[in-house]
């Protein structure tokens, strides 16, 4: 299933949801066609099918966090840089831990394309202005990514209605409190593109979502 959730002159971001646990891709690009693949979560020629045909050219994957059904799909893109917060480095490299042998799968990547990051960093892209913000609970190293000034891409940190789970590796429900505290404090009302499931706000969160309620 492909979706358009955000168009104007400049951007275009296309949803894709792929692979049993329908996890959701984002692809943003802009007018010359250059794009983010963020959370490339699974193997499937619709996604890689539509960029060729419609001359998108890929630059870089941006990891929310480093599960297997966020990351399966990497392997799709061999020669792009992989940029993912540090503390999810160890999930990338272990099968038990990003839980990939759970389903007999493998997690394959070029190791060499593997770029870490720190809480606030920007990434290094020309055509738009994208910061990470480090969100953990879900996972050790788990990434929000602001885009545009517009849209934030919480990954599985935060749901529409809900939070990611922490009862798996490196999960922590105290670091998901403080981050649900730490989205909370942003000021302007994002649109927040979660890591399965529907869109949301941030004004919406803050009224409907209980894990923020208790804020």
């Amino acid at each position: 299933m492909i979706n358009t959730l955000f168009s104007n002159e400049q951007y275009t971001v296309k949803r894709f949801v792929l692979g049993p646990l329908k996890t959701n891709c984002y692809v943003l690009f802009n007018h010359n066609k250059d794009a983010i693949i963020i959370d490339p979560g699974y193997y499937d020629p619709i996604l890689t099918d539509w960029l060729q045909s419609n001359n998108i050219n890929p630059i870089m994957i941006l990891l929310t966090h480093c599960h297997f059904d966020h990351i399966l799909g990497i392997k799709m893109f061999p020669n792009l840089p992989v940029y993912v917060h540090e503390n999810d480095i160890e999930l990338l490299l272990d099968d038990n831990k990003n839980a990939a042998k759970v389903y007999n799968l493998s997690v394959e990547y070029n190791k060499n394309n593997i770029i870490s990051f720190k809480d606030g960093f920007k990434i290094p892209c020309d055509f738009a202005d994208i910061k990470a913000i480090h969100t953990p609970g879900h996972t050790k190293g788990s990434t929000s990514y602001l885009a545009l000034k517009k849209i934030l891409f919480t990954g599985d940190a935060i749901f529409a209605g809900t939070v990611g789970r922490y009862d798996l590796w490196g999960g922590s429900e105290q670091e998901t409190k403080e981050t649900v505290k730490k989205i909370c404090n942003l000021k302007q009302n994002y649109s927040i593109y979660p890591g399965h499931g529907r869109t949301s706000t941030l004004e919406a969160e803050k009224c409907n979502n209980p894990h923020f309620l208790q804020v």
